[in-house]
């Protein structure tokens, strides 16, 4: 069971954060925290506007599940962005996401490295974040003439996402609004245990995402290549797209891991003999 105070205090932060703006809008993935934050902002549901991605390639259900919630919570049906590029679209033009990114390799850096060369070619998984998910969803919401986003980051979630700030007025004086994140201080076990408490449904994947933990991440999109695991769940559970994508999905992880191993050596083989040079 959740700490009840820490669900009073969240909803005193959702209170303030909604009164205090004219055009607030919360964005939503369709994940556990996105659904979590919307469950607590039913009182207000016909105050906010809720924005959703549908991403192509995503995990099945995700969508549908959304707008039935939304539908059955009172709000108004959610804006759907898509994004501009394609799944197949972005790795035509930038190659797999990844988080090792080898010089030679990358296709994002401007202008090219002239090291580039015309083997495997990989993006950071961050810019297809960005270009595909983030953006789209930042374009309605300047769009819409909203003041305030309201999201499901959670501190642990890293210091990538954490520096969008938990109640940040960063970014209002570059695009006009502020941003809260409610669930900041909510781990993963708060969470669960506020949706188990409350009977509100999960994609289907969570049975297997929430097994695994803190073990891996999953991914938004089914073919990621930025976390190796989660394709061990498409072996066993989507075969139909296991098989499809993983000959060439495992080409691009053989040849990182190549790159990644042969770098490793020689900055082991230098820290082993004591050299100053690192």
């Amino acid at each position: 069971m959740v700490d009840a105070s820490l669900v009073t205090q969240t909803q005193e932060e959702i209170s303030q954060a909604i009164d205090s703006h004219t055009k607030p809008v919360l964005w939503l993935s369709g994940g556990k925290e996105s659904l979590t934050l919307l469950h607590l902002l039913r009182p207000w549901n016909t105050r906010i506007t809720l924005l959703h991605n549908h991403l192509d390639g995503g995990w099945p259900g995700v969508t549908e599940n959304l707008m039935a919630l939304a539908d059955a919570w009172g709000f108004t049906t959610p804006m759907l962005t898509h994004p501009k590029l394609t799944f197949d679209e972005y790795v035509a033009q930038f190659g797999y996401q990844t988080d090792i990114v080898p010089t030679d390799s990358d296709t994002v850096i401007q202008p090219p490295s002239p090291y580039q060369g015309e083997g495997m070619r990989v993006s950071s998984w961050w810019h297809c974040t960005l270009l595909r998910n983030i953006y789209p969803l930042l374009e309605a919401t300047m769009a819409l003439g909203a003041d305030a986003i309201l999201t499901g980051v959670r501190a642990s979630d890293g210091a990538l996402f954490a520096s969008m700030g938990a109640e940040a007025s960063q970014g209002k004086d570059v695009v006009g609004y502020v941003r809260y994140n409610p669930l900041y201080a909510w781990t993963a076990e708060d969470i669960y245990a506020y949706l188990d408490g409350h009977h509100v449904p999960l994609p289907a994947h969570y049975q297997w995402k929430r097994a695994a933990g803190d073990a891996y991440e999953f991914p938004d999109c089914m073919r990621c290549t930025w976390q190796p695991e989660h394709w061990r769940i498409l072996r066993e559970h989507y075969p139909d797209v296991y098989a499809a994508h993983w000959p060439e999905t495992k080409q691009v992880y053989e040849a990182l891991a190549v790159k990644q191993w042969d770098y490793t050596k020689r900055i082991m083989r230098v820290v082993m003999e004591g050299s100053d040079v690192l």
